[in-house]
């Protein structure tokens, strides 16, 4: 579930990007004449729920950093977004490695609970995800990178 909730935090703010394109994209598809009208409502529906899911990824990343501090944002923005080290966290926080790796771990622990309370576990999250590319990358880029650094 870790990994789960490393990608949210990693990818929330790139979402509205992709978001965006999509709604490009279903722009482009509504004007459409070349395509049959059945075609072009099949794209916009598969799109549309496509957008939908990625707005409510987005919305995960703000419960959770709802449910922490502001010293554990900063923690969890620095290692995840970042990609620092615990002991580059704890320097410019001034704060000791251990203090930063325990506020870490206690960060994606309130996080797991949160999505755990929305009913959001690894299996949920894989069935609602796995056919967006872009998600399912930067999850295993954290699985197969897990215990660096």
């Amino acid at each position: 579930m870790k990994h789960w909730i490393t990608t949210i935090f990693f990818l929330a703010g790139k979402l509205g990007k992709l978001v965006d394109g999509l709604t490009k994209e279903m722009e482009n598809y509504a004007i459409s004449l070349t395509m049959e009208t059945f075609r072009v409502l099949d794209t916009l529906m598969k799109l549309e729920d496509k957008k939908r899911r990625l707005c409510n990824f987005k919305v995960l990343a703000v419960f959770f950093k709802s449910k922490l501090d502001n010293e554990q944002i900063e923690i969890v923005r620095r290692r995840i977004i970042k990609g620092e080290t615990f002991e580059e966290v704890a320097s410019v926080l001034e704060i000791s490695k251990s203090t930063a790796g325990r506020k870490y771990s206690e960060a994606i622990n309130k996080s797991i609970a949160a999505s755990l309370s929305l009913t959001y576990d690894e299996d949920r999250l894989l069935e609602d995800y796995k056919d967006i590319p872009l998600i399912m990358k930067t999850y295993n880029k954290f699985v197969k990178n897990a215990g660096v650094k």
